[in-house]
């Protein structure tokens, strides 16, 4: 569906329809592939993967902090989340 915009310029503009953008091509995605050993240790690889709005937000959140408040971030929501485990974010 097509939504109408404020476009801003010097010379200044009406409204403005954006282009149609289907569901598909602003997805976010996360894949964990997890490892349970006999010995009881649990390990697991995750990846997000995101595309148009969601890649747009995710890489803008990112850019907006140092790398180290990044990962800061990760491991206080991962923490949250998954109270007493240790996490390796890299």
């Amino acid at each position: 569906m097509e939504q109408q915009v404020l476009l801003c310029t010097k010379q200044g503009n009406t409204l403005t329809d954006t282009p149609h953008s289907p569901a598909e091509q602003n997805m976010g995605t996360i894949k964990a592939t997890s490892n349970l050993t006999e010995a009881g240790l649990f390990t697991s690889e995750v990846t997000i993967s995101t595309q148009g709005v969601y890649d747009l937000a995710l890489r803008g959140w990112a850019k907006a902090m140092p790398p180290a408040q990044v990962k800061q971030v990760w491991s206080y929501l991962l923490s949250e989340m998954y109270p007493g485990y240790a996490f390796d974010i890299i």
